[in-house]
């Protein structure tokens, strides 16, 4: 799947108004990937996937219920979801799926492999937020 120039225009332009996140969009050039995380200025979660595992799947709507629950708090983060081609795979050093990546105006600041349980995985995201302060 690619998204076009004008269709990632419009998505660029939704993260940027006032919601305070923004729920798992697509994302597979590597470009795109790059753009959001550079000129978005706050927190950034990025769960980097594979169609093809099992976790990730099973953990799609978790993802997306975390990044609702995050709406509750002040600071405007961005919920990403990305299947990676092989150069973003080497480039942020993905050793399997799912990797979570914390960015914070740009910078990388937790990272998280795989998922300790599905019934903690909620918590366990909100303690790394908080920890980082990527919301109050």
């Amino acid at each position: 799947m690619r998204i076009n120039n004008i269709v990632w225009s419009s998505i660029i332009t939704i993260l940027f108004q006032s919601s305070p996140t923004f729920t798992a969009v697509q994302i597979v050039e590597p470009s795109q990937f790059e753009q959001v995380i550079q000129q978005h200025y706050g927190p950034t979660v990025v769960q980097f996937a594979a169609s093809w595992c099992g976790v990730c799947t099973k953990i799609k709507d978790h993802f997306n219920t975390l990044a609702a629950s995050s709406a509750d708090h002040n600071k405007a983060i961005i919920f990403m979801r990305v299947e990676p081609d092989d150069a973003l795979t080497k480039k942020y050093n993905i050793p399997g799926f799912p990797t979570f990546i914390f960015f914070n105006n740009g910078k990388e600041v937790h990272r998280k492999v795989g998922v300790d349980t599905i019934k903690t995985f909620q918590a366990d995201m909100m303690a790394i937020l908080k920890e980082h302060h990527l919301i109050t």
